[in-house]
């Protein structure tokens, strides 16, 4: 199954720090997602390989969870065309090696989506912007919190 990762642990705790250069990245375009191709293999980017695509990433840029002491980031913009990476549908997932990459990558493509649905407020329009406290966005003129939905995948780790 896909959630057994085991020796690895996920960690879902709330943590905002900085992207390390060895950090995963993940970028989505539409059902497709960027992925690190280096002589036909295929793995999860990492922050030091897309840190020149990424000009400020404190503003789209957001770290979801981490696997054993490597985090896994979301990044809510397009880097454009690099290379050493191409996009590859998300399905690609279901043979995916090593099986804690496969499970990171699923889960990132879950929480991913929700940080790019709630940008704004869907009251007033205004831009929401990430708690300091919790893995949540708020909106500063409605006091509106919004948290992600829960899903089997994730819950399993």
């Amino acid at each position: 199954m896909i959630q057994d990762i085991h020796p690895h642990r996920i960690d879902m705790t709330f943590n905002a720090r900085p992207p390390a250069d060895d950090d995963f990245v993940i970028v989505l375009r539409g059902n497709k997602v960027l992925f690190a191709v280096n002589g036909g293999e295929r793995s999860l980017p990492v922050y030091g390989g897309l840190r020149s695509a990424i000009p400020d990433p404190g503003a789209r840029l957001v770290r979801m969870f981490s696997v054993d002491d490597k985090a896994v980031h979301f990044y809510d913009g397009d880097p454009g065309d690099l290379a050493g990476h191409a996009y590859d549908d998300i399905m690609r997932f279901r043979d995916f090696s090593p099986g804690w990459q496969a499970f990171a990558g699923v889960t990132g493509c879950h929480l991913g989506p929700w940080y790019a649905a709630n940008r704004f407020c869907g009251g007033r329009g205004a831009a929401m912007a990430a708690k300091a406290d919790a893995r949540a966005t708020h909106c500063g003129l409605r006091g509106l919190v919004a948290y992600p939905p829960l899903s089997p995948a994730v819950l399993a780790g």
